[in-house]
């Protein structure tokens, strides 16, 4: 019986930036390094199996990790993420499979704005479609998956703009109650569960009153601006493993933070 790690959250878990047809990877293949699942996986010599997909939201990451549960086996390890409340889960307009729609104050790139925008999401009214994005795609490209018609886009954005910014931590609790839940019941059956909050994909910043920015390199800082993408380059993955092993060694399972 072959034990896995396994990876669920969003483009900072699946590794955004860092796979091929990326601009960042195919413009510098001579300083290509690993991510830190690849490391981590490598660390635990355990089979990777990485659920991380880039916009996810915290509704889709519990619904894979719920379809999982019957997969995971005592000796597994888990690495477990929450995002931004902003995301929710909505129907394509084809199949009207549900998936994860990424519509939020201000995109990844610049990858310094997002939480500058975010804070001044509750002065925006009414919401814009400006403000919709998913990094990986076209914008028209990306709402046509989604939205049928403007006035559709035009009620999505209303309803959060009205139901989550300003209540993130109603959100927050909400999400994490589920989130530690499923944790401790996977702890119990001997699966090693270890969770980290969206928050650290960022560090300090006295610009926006000590809030969280840019803790770890991103691409856009390793290519001096070239690349415009607020995902980790190859060293912020490899400085997060690095911390992240340090927690593995103590089995600090957790780190309960409040999202913004």
């Amino acid at each position: 019986m072959d034990n896995k790690v396994w990876f669920f959250g969003d483009s900072f878990t699946y590794g955004h930036g860092c796979h091929p047809g990326y601009e960042y990877y195919e413009r510098y293949p001579k300083i290509r390094e690993k991510t830190w699942t690849d490391l981590i996986s490598e660390k635990l010599n355990l089979e990777q199996v990485n659920m991380g997909i880039s916009g996810n939201s915290n509704a889709y990451i519990l619904k894979q990790l719920i379809e999982n549960l019957k997969n995971f086996k005592s000796g597994d390890y888990i690495f477990l993420t929450n995002t931004l409340p902003v995301r929710i889960v909505y129907p394509t307009k084809e199949t009207k499979t549900i998936k994860p729609l990424t519509i939020e104050p201000g995109a990844l790139n610049p990858p310094t704005d997002i939480l500058l925008w975010y804070t001044k999401a509750t002065t925006i009214k009414p919401f814009t479609t400006d403000i919709i994005s998913r990094p990986q795609f076209e914008k028209e490209e990306y709402l046509n998956e989604f939205i049928t018609t403007k006035e559709e886009e035009k009620i999505v954005i209303e309803y959060i703009h009205q139901s989550v910014v300003g209540k993130e931590t109603a959100w927050n609790n909400f999400y994490n109650e589920q989130f530690f839940s499923i944790q401790n019941f996977l702890l119990s059956t001997g699966v090693e569960v270890y969770t980290w909050p969206h928050q650290l994909w960022f560090g300090k910043s006295k610009k926006l009153g000590n809030r969280v920015i840019n803790k770890y390199e991103t691409i856009a800082k390793a290519t001096k601006g070239k690349v415009n993408d607020g995902h980790w380059s190859w060293k912020g993955h490899k400085d997060f493993y690095t911390d992240f092993v340090k927690r593995i060694e103590k089995k600090d399972y957790t780190i309960k933070f409040p999202l913004i």
